[in-house]
């Protein structure tokens, strides 16, 4: 028999242990107790074999007291582990254009993440952007360590306006792996070509017909309305064109049609003119060809 049985339990330094002491009381020969604890290893410990200390203290029936210390074996398994720190990262980019954005990549196991390599691996930005990882490839991150990672987002020509996402993953050898959500707004990009910029013809007084023709492209991302405006200058009451107004789908040509009419003169004369294509939603809102002809008299 032994009287004023106690138990106490001693872990590593910034383990922790719930409970940490037990009261048995008194306990007769060959007479047996139990209870539970529940032992908190400390993030980051690395692997191995480590010891905690089941401690007794008791007094004997002729009031000596009596102790005892047995070594427990705990074995910390490696654990690797990685993360990317961004949840989710956010870049507005134009159609046509191409963007670098910045995410974090942390070793937050208790061993060396090693082979972590990144990956874009669902959704329209995955599918449809053309996505790169600086570097792409990490050999070894130790525990507690990161590391910067560039993205390199292109986003097509004349891509439609919206809001497109793509899941990043990371993972390492060990299996590890973590995701992140990359956004990409494409803004509305009102853009279009005008071509030539400059028409300039000799003609003979007192004749009509066509001066030149103008061509018109679309090239942003969303449907667009051009007023035709003009022309101006002291050319304006010899032109005239085939339309006020373009209405043009992504990627498509329109043109417009440059006639003249001249008056008869017995000298050389010299007429000039701008004709505008405006949208004053646009950024730039116009473009424009020159009109130069020189009249010669017969």
């Amino acid at each position: 028999r032994v009287f004023n049985l106690t138990l106490n339990i001693t872990v590593r330094e910034n383990w922790t242990v719930y409970p940490s002491g037990f009261e048995f009381g008194d306990m007769l020969k060959t007479e047996n107790k139990s209870n539970w604890t529940s032992i908190a290893v400390a993030a980051g410990t690395p692997p191995g074999l480590y010891y905690v200390y089941l401690n007794t203290n008791w007094t004997n029936l002729n009031g000596t007291n009596g102790t005892n210390s047995t070594p427990v074996e705990v074995n910390v398994l490696s654990n690797p582990v990685i993360r990317i720190v961004e949840d989710n990262v956010t870049e507005v980019i134009s159609s046509g254009n191409t963007k670098n954005t910045t995410i974090t990549v942390e070793s937050m196991g208790n061993d060396n993440a090693t082979n972590i390599t990144l990956w874009c691996i669902s959704g329209e930005v995955c599918e449809n952007f053309t996505i790169s990882f600086d570097p792409n490839w990490t050999e070894l991150l130790e525990p507690g360590r990161n590391t910067s990672v560039n993205i390199t987002i292109s986003v097509p020509d004349m891509y439609p306006t919206g809001e497109y996402y793509g899941l990043i993953k990371v993972n390492d050898s060990s299996g590890s792996y973590d995701y992140m959500t990359l956004i990409v707004i494409v803004p509305i990009n009102l853009s279009w070509t005008m071509e030539p910029s400059l028409i300039s013809r000799e003609l003979i007084q007192g004749t009509s017909g066509t001066l030149g023709y103008i061509d018109i492209q679309n090239i942003g991302n969303a449907y667009l309305i051009l007023d035709v405006v003009g022309p101006s200058g002291n050319a304006s009451g010899y032109i005239t064109l085939n339309t006020t107004e373009i209405r043009i789908d992504t990627g498509e040509h329109a043109t417009i049609e440059v006639n003249y009419s001249l008056p008869e003169s017995y000298e050389i004369v010299s007429y000039e003119a701008i004709i505008w294509t405006v949208n004053t939603t646009a950024d730039p809102p116009t473009r424009s060809t020159d009109i130069e002809m020189i009249v010669l008299s017969l």
